[in-house]
């Protein structure tokens, strides 16, 4: 630790010496003031980690005070004396006594911080003991040496890398730092820090430092995400959005995240009411994006950036950012160029030119280390003119735009020419998989283009293959790709990305959904490599990390006409989201698609996105919708002449007709699309249609013949690799065997549904599973088992905004508790969509 001397030490100073002290695990108060003391003992929180902090203050101050009074050795012996395990001491229980009177018991620390905290209040003193005192051989031999340190990994990590060559902000990084160090109490409010200041003037590079300073205060971790507030091309994440990618990160599967926004608020704060996290926002719009985001948890704090003052934010300290002073700019820009810190008036000439502005700054370094040819002077000339008519993002970036043209101009013509066409598509986020496509070059080519890219500050590499680029540079890029590539060839390019996209989405849906019916795509430009996505998890996460930019990407080949392109793009995606039930992008997707399947007058595209919306309508309960999709699905079908078609869609339209209890006819339809699937030798469909005349014939009494039926069916899904229409079907089985009287083999299928419904991605096939034990356990007189499971169902479909939620929370209210409470018996309610636990063909 370093040795701050007699004078006062600085904020910032303690906050590093406490950086170092939780690094180190222990503390040597040497050279610092009392009053240092006390500030660093405040700002480092001890017994924040537990859960209550009234006793480890109790006990500082106690000690504060020996010292103080020059009795620097009672207050050792005083502290040890409250460790459990250690020996016990002449006078001990004195102390003891003595503590009691702060209100701190050998008891109350035991439960209130465990042996760590201990451990960490008598390291604070430890080494000052063995100066000051020549106490007890057991004092300086204190068996809590050994013990381990309070150190802890942040249980989530989500910080990027800190940039290289860091300069000035000394004052900024002390604010923010004093701004999110306040202890918290019972009463108080998460510590909330904005930053703001223009474009490229180093927010996000402060907001990660002042971030990895204090991240050891946050035992669950760190959290950053970019909220796309001033991202040109990409509005700015909606607060619906944001929590959706929030409650993911912590764990929350997809399926049980509510669609709701203010559900999403308060299943975000009751997520965060037991973490200690530090969250960090970058790039946000206003204060409104960021408002919902505070949590309730006080032990919590927020960093936020931004362009705008957060004026509204009255919870926020505001700490301004400006652009670097001219000593700090030059020492930046040779720092970045590996030059010694001597006088020379053109690296001067080229830092001033830079304005201060840290982007600037560092983009033009890299590209003047990169080509040693070219000399100091001969770049501070070329800055001197500045191109006519460069748009600027914001007031004062016009350094921007100069710099990068600069660094475009001094690269190969090939990384040239990739580095415009980033700007085809203007993303700050960049898949070198996509860009190979694109460009038609191999994939190690395109990584090795873009590392080059990377090395000169022109993009940010975050993963293998995935890349981020600054919003300046995002939108100097589409300037350019809109001035230098003619429109024929940006046709070219964009075609190739859709391609890719469909491409790959298509791989990834063949192996979450083998076997699915799938017309030929309309690729023009086969992409010459693809991501791996034959591992069922790596294809249904995949999927989900690129979910926002496929449904993106929709909308764009609707834009520029390519119509079989968008349909066929919503199509694949249907089994993703039939999956993780993202009914929101499911319905605006195909929306879309149907637009432009009419578009292009391909009936019998229109007629397959027509029936995909029935499914998604009846997925959520909304049975005249579904009803009217499936008669439009019937009619275009048989306009075209589609057999297929009519069948599925006829077999689809006729689940309308079992939830209204008609499960005669339900019976008819579907086995005249059975037979004709078998005919056809559409194995998976045969399978799902006879899945659901079983569960007609449950309810017709016939028990046997669902049960074969049933059994016939899982078979076929193991084989074919479905295993969300395996699960389906376990659960189905368990309602057979119920009706049967089998109530062993009913819960021995159920259980097994419970068991393989996470790894088939599927939270809602798991709450049909304990929705359908608590029916089963309700009949053996456990009303407290049946409302247990009942109560887990309620969550999960609470979760999904699902309609079976309704008659649970009903179910549960009749009973007297609900969530959990005793409960009479099942419920002997009509079918509800979805309910069945089976699912329309598509």
């Amino acid at each position: 630790m370093s040795q701050l001397g007699e004078r006062q030490p600085s904020d910032l100073e303690l906050a590093e010496e406490l950086r170092l002290v939780r690094q180190a695990g222990l503390v040597n108060l040497r050279g610092m003031e009392l009053a240092g003391l006390r500030h660093c003992a405040a700002r480092c929180g001890f017994g924040e980690d537990a859960r209550s902090s009234a006793p480890v203050v109790a006990l500082l101050t106690a000690v504060l005070a020996e010292i103080e009074e020059g009795r620097l050795g009672t207050a050792a012996r005083y502290t040890f004396g409250l460790v459990p395990g250690t020996r016990d001491w002449p006078g001990q229980d004195r102390r003891r006594r003595a503590a009691e009177a702060y209100g701190v018991t050998v008891d109350r620390f035991r439960k209130s911080y465990e042996q760590m905290i201990v451990n960490h209040v008598a390291e604070l003193i430890l080494d000052r003991i063995n100066q000051a005192d020549a106490g007890p051989a057991a004092v300086r031999s204190a068996p809590m040496r050994n013990q381990p340190r309070v150190s802890h990994p942040p249980a989530i990590l989500g910080l990027p890398p800190e940039i290289a060559h860091f300069e000035g902000r000394s004052a900024e990084l002390a604010d923010i730092v004093a701004a999110l160090s306040v202890a918290p109490s019972a009463d108080s409010v998460p510590a909330v820090c904005a930053l703001h200041g223009m474009a490229g003037v180093g927010k996000t590079a402060l907001a990660v430092r002042a971030a990895r300073l204090i991240a050891d205060r946050y035992p669950d971790g760190c959290l950053f995400l970019d909220l796309h507030g001033f991202t040109p091309g990409t509005d700015p994440l909606d607060v619906g959005e944001v929590l959706d990618r929030l409650l993911r990160r912590l764990g929350v599967p997809g399926d049980q995240i509510p669609r709701s926004t203010d559900d999403r608020v308060a299943l975000y704060r009751d997520q965060m009411a037991v973490r200690r996290l530090l969250l960090i926002f970058d790039n946000a719009r206003d204060a409104a994006q960021v408002r919902p985001l505070i949590p309730a948890n006080a032990r919590c704090a927020m960093l936020v950036t931004s362009r705008h003052r957060l004026v509204a934010l009255d919870e926020a300290r505001l700490v301004r950012l400006d652009v670097l002073g001219q000593v700090d700019a030059r020492r930046l820009f040779r720092a970045v160029i590996g030059r010694a810190p001597d006088p020379d008036e053109a690296f001067d000439s080229i830092a001033d030119a830079c304005g201060g502005l840290p982007l600037a700054l560092r983009i033009l370094a890299a590209r003047w280390r990169a080509d040693d040819a070219l000399s100091p002077d001969e770049l501070a000339a070329r800055l001197v003119t500045r191109p006519a008519g460069v748009d600027e993002f914001d007031d004062g970036e016009r350094s921007v735009a100069a710099a990068l043209t600069l660094s475009q101009a001094a690269l190969a013509d090939d990384d040239r020419g990739l580095f415009t066409v980033l700007g085809v598509d203007p993303q700050a986020e960049i898949d070198a998989y996509a860009v190979a496509a694109m460009v038609g070059r191999p994939l190690t080519e395109t990584r090795a283009a873009l590392d080059r890219l990377s090395v000169r500050h022109l993009l940010s590499r975050v993963g293998r293959d995935h890349y981020r680029m600054h919003d300046l540079v995002v939108a100097y890029c589409a300037r350019s790709a809109a001035r230098e590539i003619a429109a024929p060839q940006r046709d070219i390019l964009v075609r190739r990305l859709l391609d890719y996209h469909l491409a790959a989405a298509d791989s990834a849906d063949r192996t979450i959904t083998p076997h699915r019916h799938r017309e030929p795509l309309d690729v023009a430009h086969p992409p010459a490599e693809l991501p791996d996505v034959s591992a069922y998890g790596t294809a249904l996460t995949w999927l989900s990390e690129v979910e926002s930019r496929l449904v993106r990407l929709c909308e764009v080949s609707f834009a520029a006409g390519l119509d079989v392109t968008c349909w066929q793009l919503a199509y694949t995606l249907r089994g993703y989201f039939f999956i993780t039930k993202r009914w929101a992008p499911w319905e605006s997707t195909h929306r879309t698609a149907l637009d432009a399947a009419r578009r292009a007058g391909d009936l019998r595209a229109a007629a397959m996105i027509v029936n995909n919306l029935g499914l998604a309508e009846l997925e959520q309960g909304n049975i005249e919708a579904a009803a009217s999709h499936y008669e439009e699905a019937l009619t275009l079908f048989r306009t075209v002449g589609d057999e297929h078609g009519v069948h599925t869609a006829l077999a689809n339209r006729a689940w309308l007709s079992f939830y209204e209890g008609d499960y005669a006819e339900f019976l008819s339809a579907s086995l005249s699309a059975l037979a004709f699937y078998c005919a056809v030798g559409a194995d998976r469909n045969a399978a799902i249609t006879e899945r659901g005349v079983a569960l007609a014939r449950v309810r017709l009494g016939e028990s046997a013949e669902a049960i074969a039926h049933l059994t016939a069916a899982r078979a076929t899904f193991a084989r074919l690799g479905l295993r969300l229409d395996e699960v389906m079907t376990l659960n189905c089985l368990g309602e057979a065997f119920q009706a049967a009287g089998r109530l062993a083999d009913a819960r021995d299928a159920l259980l097994q549904a419970i068991d393989l419904a996470t790894p088939a991605g599927t939270e809602y096939e798991r709450g049909q599973a304990h929705q359908r034990l608590g029916d089963l356990t309700a009949l053996t007189g456990d009303a407290g088992g049946a409302s247990r499971h009942w109560s887990t169902a309620l969550e999960i479909f609470e979760a999904l905004d699902a309609p079976q939620a309704a008659q649970l929370r009903e179910r549960l209210a009749d009973a007297g508790r609900v969530r959990g409470g005793p409960s009479t018996g099942a419920s002997t309610t009509p079918d509800e969509p979805g309910r069945a636990g089976s699912a329309p063909v598509a």
